[in-house]
């Protein structure tokens, strides 16, 4: 009796043995696969991290071209908000005509630029879906707006040039007796008020994109 009940454990264990050394290998395996998934998917919010920060710094060095572009048309325009000063202090009577030739010889106030701010990076940063990947919602929201004011005032601007251009080019058309009567650019700078405007155009656009550029500097820190 012994020797048959014995015979029949070994029996019973000879046929659950392989069932447990199959579980045993399945669950090393399947452990294995959690763990390389589990790299992997480290790896991958690593590198989307480290991918988000460059696409920020390139935005950062972005903004900081087009603030070095706005103080370069604020310097160009200068002679224009000098000459507009000028006008602006006398009544047309009193306008002294040597003057205004100091004024256009010097340069300036008849000078035509076009404004040109550059959004490569931000536009990068829309399609690659790093977005979502930032939590600060507020630099997020920041960005955004500096560059929807950038996309604003290049236009704003781009059409007081052409208001400019077609002043001078009326001007040009002028006699040689008619320039010395008549004052030059008078309703731009005197009438309409757009130097002003357009200076204050770039300071504005100016004090956003340095307040985004800080957001940046302590974001990327």
């Amino acid at each position: 009796m012994n020797t048959e009940k014995t015979k029949k454990i070994m029996q019973e264990e000879k046929t659950t043995l392989p069932v447990g050394k199959y579980l045993r290998e399945l669950s090393i395996v399947v452990l294995g696969v959690l763990i390389s998934f589990g790299i992997s998917n480290w790896i991958g919010v690593r590198n989307s991290g480290k991918d988000m920060k460059l696409q920020l710094t390139a935005i950062k060095l972005e903004l900081e071209e087009n603030i070095n572009e706005i103080d370069s048309s604020l310097k160009k325009m200068k002679p224009s908000i000098d000459y507009a000063d000028y006008l602006k202090s006398r009544d047309k009577k009193s306008i002294n005509m040597d003057t205004l030739y100091v004024f256009e010889v010097n340069g300036g106030m008849n000078t035509i630029f076009s404004f040109h701010f550059n959004s490569n990076a931000f536009e990068m940063f829309k399609i690659g879906g790093m977005m979502r990947l930032v939590d600060d919602k507020d630099l997020l929201i920041s960005i955004w707006d500096a560059y929807e004011e950038i996309n604003e005032a290049e236009e704003t601007l781009d059409w007081v040039m052409k208001i400019k251009l077609d002043e001078e080019l009326k001007r040009l058309q002028w006699s040689e007796e008619e320039k010395k009567k008549n004052i030059p650019m008078y309703q731009f700078y005197k009438d309409s008020g757009l130097a002003y405007e357009t200076e204050n155009i770039l300071n504005q656009l100016l004090a956003k994109l340095k307040e985004t550029d800080e957001k940046l500097e302590k974001a990327l820190k």
